[in-house]
């Protein structure tokens, strides 16, 4: 029973997702609830009232401090419940419009600079808590969700660093989203009594409108939040297969990016373990991408190196290392750009403003900061974005690609300042600097489009 309450689309549910959504920073009321968003803006002026009434707590008498307190306090708790008042009778009209029978998924396809065609559901208040429902049901239920970047380059750097031979095999699905045989993970569905009847319905009313609009019988939406829970399940005996063979000592998979480490029986032949890999997905009715398919041997110790989710990965006389790779080395750089550029736009008509959001943007990229208002407090930044990397001097090539644009701006005082800026000392030092909400969203608008 509790199960089946879980995945209703339900205000109480819809609550969970709110409040989890605005945990990770996501703030749904500025989107969906404008008049909510009002109140929340009233409690943090309260907020911010409290906190220098405290400060200023021995300039005023003590009578006047308790009363301007008890006030500020009671003025909290209404605002505090006038909130959840509304909030909950908005999620209930979203809960009555998506729970009455009628309610369907709106698709399209919208335009991106991606060569794949990239979908999303219509970005209305009941399309996004309904989908945000169907992903938690299919998680929950099914046990499926992607794999932890971070938590797959940390252990293959384990693996790597152990100086056995191995025998490192790469490769890529071809068009992972747009060839799942999506018919038989609705068939699997379909066939068990996990998920609820309107929660199938769902899904198959968003797999057939994708059908009609992309004229195809298969693959998944991408772009569309369910797709990579179905695709996950439709990969997870393949999954399982390749983990337990006796000569693989690594698998990991990211979406469509598989990498495996092979460690050889004696004489045994490795590339009879990849040709069978390969075999096995080709009965998943799914192709390699053999411009991205590549084998690396380590039976012998040799100077070499390859890229994964965003490192490099390095052997050699010295050892092994880790960096950071060239594409994620350009997505610096093209930031790098893009600030500039909106800096020399923009100072013509205010140069102050400009400045002090120059010197921000380029302090948020060379050093470290904390999110505000996200539920794990998460530390973000050169060091903390990038903390698994052993070899940091890959760094100086994106401070000299800064110190380049440095050396354009023509202020003494601005020079200077963004002088002392470093990726290297960032990362070395974990530079730390704090910076607002408002901040925040005014810092990263400029990259907003930045692959």
């Amino acid at each position: 029973m509790v199960e089946l309450l879980n995945q209703l689309f339900t205000a109480d549910n819809f609550r969970k997702i709110f409040d989890y959504e605005n945990r990770k920073g996501h703030y749904i009321e500025d989107l969906f609830f404008p008049e909510i968003e009002l109140i929340t803006k009233e409690l943090k002026s309260c907020a911010y009232n409290i906190r220098t009434l405290k400060k200023n707590k021995l300039n005023v008498s003590l009578e006047d401090y308790e009363k301007e307190k008890s006030a500020l306090y009671n003025k909290t708790e209404l605002l505090k419940k006038r909130k959840y008042e509304l909030l909950t009778k908005e999620l209930e009209k979203i809960s009555d419009e998506i729970t009455t029978g009628k309610y369907k998924f709106k698709i399209k396809e919208v335009s991106t600079k991606s060569t794949k065609k990239v979908f999303n559901v219509e970005k209305d208040a009941c399309g996004f808590f309904a989908i945000k429902q169907l992903q938690f049901n299919l998680s929950k239920l099914y046990k499926v969700q992607q794999s932890n970047r971070y938590n797959i380059v940390k252990q293959l750097s384990n693996v790597l660093n152990d100086q056995f031979p191995k025998v490192i095999f790469r490769t890529d699905i071809n068009n992972f989203y747009e060839s799942i045989p999506i018919d038989k993970v609705l068939k699997k569905i379909c066939s068990e009594h996990l998920l609820t009847s309107s929660s199938k319905s769902f899904i198959k009313q968003i797999i057939a409108d994708y059908k009609k609009i992309s004229t195809t019988s298969y693959g998944v939406p991408r772009g569309i939040g369910i797709s990579a829970y179905l695709s996950e399940l439709y990969m997870r005996r393949f999954d399982y297969e390749i983990r337990h063979h006796s000569e693989i000592i690594f698998y990991a998979r990211y979406v469509d990016d598989i990498i495996i480490i092979i460690s050889p029986k004696p004489n045994s032949d490795p590339e009879i373990i990849i040709d069978a890999l390969k075999s096995d997905i080709a009965s998943l009715e799914l192709t390699i991408n053999s411009l991205k398919t590549s084998t690396l041997s380590l039976l012998q110790p040799k100077n070499c190196s390859f890229e994964y989710l965003g490192y490099t990965f390095s052997f050699g006389t010295s050892g092994f290392s880790l960096s950071l790779s060239s594409n994620r080395l350009l997505k610096y750089k093209k930031r790098i750009d893009l600030t500039f550029q909106n800096y020399h736009s923009t100072s013509k008509h205010n140069e102050k403003r400009s400045r002090k959001l120059l010197i921000k943007r380029i302090k948020f990229l060379t050093g470290n900061t904390r999110l505000l208002n996200n539920k794990k407090n998460a530390l973000v930044g050169i060091y903390f974005s990038n903390s698994l990397i052993t070899d940091s001097s890959c760094l100086t090539e994106i401070d000299k690609h800064l110190m380049n644009e440095v050396k354009k701006i023509t202020a003494p005082s601005l020079n200077r300042r963004l002088n002392t800026m470093s990726f290297k000392l960032g990362f070395d030092e974990r530079r730390f600097h704090k910076f607002s909400s408002d901040d925040l969203a005014q810092i990263v608008k400029v990259w907003k489009h930045v692959a």
